[in-house]
């Protein structure tokens, strides 16, 4: 047996630190910003095939995405209240 042939056969660090019980694993938060990635990713994947693939034209769609734009925003933030809302009002009054 050559030193060439035992180094092929030899476990990689990885393999040896968790056969012990010592394997490193990724913290949490990189596990967690892994998942949302990939969920990020699959989200704008099938966004961009619903768009692909709708009967719709495209001014059709684009005139649809703009209103759920608009409606999603004020649902999130409904006008007159947040700190653009609170500015408007103080600068509007008398």
């Amino acid at each position: 047996m050559t030193l060439a042939n035992l180094a092929a056969h030899a476990p990689a660090w990885y393999e040896l630190l968790h056969q012990v019980g010592l394997q490193r694993r990724r913290s949490l938060a990189a596990r967690t910003a892994s998942r949302a990635g990939w969920f990020g990713l699959g989200v704008v994947a099938g966004s961009g095939l619903a768009v692909l693939l709708t009967p719709r034209s495209g001014p059709e769609v684009r005139e649809r995405l703009s209103w759920q734009a608009r409606r999603a925003r004020d649902y999130v933030a409904p006008a007159g209240n947040g700190p653009e809302g609170e500015r408007s009002r103080a600068t509007a009054a008398p």
